[in-house]
């Protein structure tokens, strides 16, 4: 679990052990409201090309993932990966470093699937 950063690339993340790198990006919380529930909600704008914002809440303090994967189901970026209070949050994508073509993005709490959505890269 060890890696390094770079200042040209300050959101990806490379293993030790080689391979693709994983990209993080900051989330910024919108809402303290407590929502009812979990939910992820649509990017917007989608198709994008190269940003698109991410929007989920979540009921109450819970270790929180959101991840993206390619259409073959790779994971190719970890958009938020920590505890988080009850709120509305959003997150910022950048497609940038990927191709065109559909990808998915997938909320989990706790460790349990709440929700994926699908978007479009087009460049």
């Amino acid at each position: 679990l060890n890696g390094w950063v770079s200042d040209n690339a300050p959101t990806e993340i490379h293993t030790t052990t080689g391979g693709d790198p994983i990209f993080y990006t900051g989330t910024k919380q919108i809402s303290l409201k407590i929502p009812e529930e979990f939910k992820l909600f649509p990017n917007y704008p989608n198709p994008f090309n190269p940003t698109t914002v991410i929007k989920f809440q979540i009921k109450r303090l819970a270790d929180l993932k959101l991840v993206v994967y390619d259409v073959t189901g790779k994971e190719t970026a970890i958009l938020a990966d920590k505890e988080y209070k009850a709120g509305t949050y959003e997150v910022v994508f950048d497609g940038s470093n990927y191709s065109s073509g559909v990808y998915f993005y997938s909320l989990i709490v706790d460790g349990k699937l709440i929700e994926t959505k699908r978007m479009v890269l087009v460049k």
